[in-house]
């Protein structure tokens, strides 16, 4: 059928329902093409700083070789429980049933027992995608791509407050508490439906399958899809679908056994899984993408219920976000900057500084209101180097806070 009519059979149905995808997957194939998105396909991972140049479109890789990333040769549906502790408790989603019936917690040993059925039956099409792995035994075969590692914030922030010799107790409990989004493992089955979103944060995303394939459909992240990605979310009166409303902005791709795709923060996506497939991936935030890792945060947020008084929920969100921001800044990015200050250093104290809020409070926060206040007095400072303030003044306030912060308890 034309692409058109292909559009209008699909308005007839919620997106992911039996009746969606049976007429979804007869076509997928013909009618996904935005020749403005630039796909780059690359036999191995090689040079990949080199062919990943600037970052701005996604990646494909056919082989790992070169990326830098470990995955155990035997990684297979038989050898899962080697890996991940059968009595491990995994979220899972049921791409086939009605909204309010689609989450539910279920066991691994139960979880693959359900993927020995065959296909035909399965009552169920299970799409298991939020198991952080980092506790697993995975983890100690694992090693993400070199170029997340380089280009991670959190990673950053990491090797420096390790390399800490004596660590306060807030360093300490910033270690303990550091998010971790790096280590997904994600079991999908044959028929599993993503709808469109952005990931949490405006992350970016390494997504590397290791058994089955993957079907990506892709659009990039601009101002005009962002907004309409928005009024989409916050109208409750618009029931059309997101994926039919930026249609023509959407490329498929396909990620087959073995591959790994890069994708750049902010992109709006949906993924239809045509088989059973085994994946890891992971989201790292980046310095590239700072502003749009705010605006895409602060979006989220408003889509939150009302907690006044109430620190902000970040249940689906990447979590300590925020404080991430402020560690970041106060660990990595000022000292930078005193050190060996350059454009982009400064261009991300502009951010920074910008969107840095003080007043916004988080589970587990690792700052104090006086604290960050002093960071975003800090960022204003490289800003407006002429401002008048008492530099005595300042030091004790910073002693203070310094002790203040070191008595917070794990």
């Amino acid at each position: 059928m034309s692409k058109e009519s292909f559009r209008a059979s699909l308005r007839s149905f919620s997106p992911g329902s039996p009746e969606f995808m049976k007429i979804f997957i007869a076509e997928e194939h013909l009618h996904f093409e935005n020749p403005d998105v630039q796909v780059h396909i690359w036999e191995d991972g090689n040079d990949y700083l080199q062919k990943l140049g600037a970052f701005d479109d996604v990646h494909l890789f056919r082989n790992k070789d070169g990326l830098g990333m470990m995955v155990p040769d035997d990684l297979g549906w038989e050898t899962l429980p080697k890996y991940v502790d059968p009595e491990t408790i995994v979220g899972i989603f049921y791409s086939n049933r009605k909204i309010g019936e689609q989450l539910e917690d279920m066991k691994m040993e139960r979880l693959l027992d359900e993927f020995k059925k065959v296909p035909t039956q399965r009552t169920d099409i299970i799409n298991s995608i939020t198991l952080e792995f980092s506790n697993e035994k995975l983890n100690d075969v694992f090693r993400v791509p070199s170029f997340v590692s380089e280009h991670s914030m959190i990673q950053k922030l990491m090797d420096v407050l390790t390399g800490i010799r004596r660590k306060s107790k807030k360093v300490l409990r910033m270690l303990e508490t550091m998010p971790q989004y790096t280590k997904f493992l994600l079991l999908s089955m044959k028929g599993s439906f993503t709808d469109v979103h952005i990931d949490f944060s405006g992350s970016s995303v390494f997504y590397h399958v290791v058994k089955g394939q993957k079907v990506f459909y892709v659009a990039p992240f601009n101002e005009e899809n962002f907004e309409i990605f928005k009024k989409s979310q916050l109208d409750s009166n618009d029931n059309r679908w997101i994926g039919d409303i930026l249609w023509d902005k959407f490329q498929r791709i396909v990620i087959g056994e073995g591959e790994t795709a890069f994708i750049p923060g902010g992109y709006l996506h949906f993924v239809f899984t045509p088989e059973d497939s085994i994946v890891i991936g992971g989201n790292f935030l980046m310095e590239k993408f700072l502003k749009r890792q705010f605006d895409i945060t602060l979006h989220e947020e408003s889509l939150l219920p009302p907690t006044t008084g109430e620190p902000v929920n970040e249940s689906h969100m990447f979590q300590g976000f925020r404080n991430v921001m402020f560690g970041f800044t106060e660990f990595c990015l000022l000292p930078e900057l005193k050190n060996s200050p350059n454009n982009h250093l400064l261009s991300l104290v502009k951010i920074m500084s910008e969107e840095m809020d003080s007043e916004i409070e988080i589970p587990n926060d690792w700052y104090t209101k006086p604290k960050k206040e002093s960071i975003m007095e800090e960022l204003r400072g490289v800003l407006e180097p002429d401002r008048e303030q008492g530099e005595e003044e300042l030091v004790k306030k910073k002693m203070k806070m310094a002790e203040e912060e070191d008595s917070v308890p794990f």
